[in-house]
């Protein structure tokens, strides 16, 4: 039997261990209103709501008594109408449209904290000024907004992933906006190491269980996470090393961080860690090489992040993500990519003196095909 608001109300507050006078102070009404509503003689105003669900760590539909089953569906049906605005290579545009998207459906649920963190995974990807899909003339609203949804995260979400990684969005976007105070306070919400993690967890469970098999996938898990936060950390201090004007100790990093990736997968297809989150390792070797007058290496590093791009992703693709690697033979099915505009990277001035050059224009002639296929 469908609860009244009130009765419903009365529960949540008791089932949180909180008094009338607690719950009223949180939602900034008086206790006699909480009494009332609990005793029906009043009705909270729709404004309070939202309030009342973001204290008990609901829907606003379970306060009102419509129950989380249509809920669901349409959080699932949302999020699908917002990635079908995506079209590569991305634009300011297109993500503005699926932003919009799950705006409309945070008026619908507006505490539902899977709508609000993938709000601000635009937010971030709009308003971060170094983003190539940089939305100058929009940031500092989206920055804002995002400060919004990241303080219902941190006050009623009791997901440490989703916490976690608002945290760090809001990290990157208070150093950007100069909030450089704000941002240490993220930085220290965070562990000092990189093992503490749910895949690690669940390996120490598996062993004890003598599950060894679940063990290998926990820790090819594990391997593959620590490989993401290895190449893109060691992107991050080759990035460093250029603002102290030590180039040649960035291309060192590039070319260390490839080999490894080269000792991990031996003569197999590689899954696409060099497709690191601030750009193609491949791609960052040949621009330092060209910088520091390189140009064979320049067109190694090209010919090699083209030839991932164009032929052995397809491979991978239609191997069903399928690696022999025993590192993380388990798991590569799981592992997503990213897309990337190749004639763009081609058309980067760093690469004007490689334009009469052969092999330069056999790279463009692959594009160019790989395009028409696509």
């Amino acid at each position: 039997m469908q609860h009244s608001i009130g009765k419903t109300i009365k529960e949540l507050r008791k089932s949180r261990g909180l008094t009338q006078e607690e719950l009223a102070e949180k939602i900034g009404v008086t206790a006699q209103a909480v009494s009332k509503w609990e005793n029906e003689i009043g009705m909270p105003d729709l404004s309070q709501i939202v309030p009342l669900a973001h204290v008990f760590g609901v829907s606003t539909d379970t306060i009102l008594g419509t129950g989380d089953i249509k809920k669901n569906d349409d959080i699932s049906e949302i999020l699908k109408r917002a990635q079908s605005k995506l079209k590569f290579p991305l634009s300011v545009e297109c993500l503005t449209d699926k932003y919009n998207v799950l705006l409309e459906g945070l008026k619908i649920y507006p505490n539902n904290f899977t709508l609000l963190i993938n709000c601000m995974e635009l937010e971030i990807s709009l308003a971060y000024p170094s983003n190539p899909v940089y939305d100058e003339k929009n940031a500092k609203a989206l920055y804002e907004s995002c400060q919004s949804h990241a303080n219902t995260i941190f006050s009623y979400d009791d997901n440490v992933n989703r916490i976690l990684r608002a945290r760090m969005i809001m990290l990157m976007l208070h150093s950007a906006y100069g909030n450089f105070a704000e941002a240490r306070r993220q930085a220290e919400k965070f562990p000092s190491r990189v093992d503490f993690n749910i895949h690690k967890m669940y390996s120490i469970h598996a062993h004890w269980q003598k599950d060894y098999k679940s063990e290998i996938i926990s820790y090819q898990f594990y391997v593959m996470n620590l490989l993401w936060a290895l190449m893109g950390g060691s992107v991050s201090l080759a990035k460093a090393y250029d603002l102290v004007e030590e180039p040649e100790k960035a291309m060192d990093i590039y070319e260390r961080m490839l080999e490894i990736l080269d000792v991990i997968f031996k003569d197999e297809i590689k899954m696409p860690f060099h497709h690191a989150e601030d750009g193609d390792v491949y791609v960052l070797l040949a621009e330092k090489a060209m910088e520091l007058g390189n140009s064979e290496l320049a067109l190694d590093s090209l010919e090699k992040a083209i030839k991932y791009d164009v032929e052995d992703k397809e491979k991978l693709i239609a191997s069903d993500f399928k690696i022999e690697s025993p590192f993380l033979s388990d798991v590569s099915n799981r592992l997503g990519d990213r897309y990337q505009n190749l004639a763009e990277i081609m058309s980067n001035e760093c690469f004007a003196p490689l334009r009469n050059n052969e092999r330069y224009k056999k790279l463009l002639n692959d594009i160019d095909k790989f395009n028409e296929r696509s």
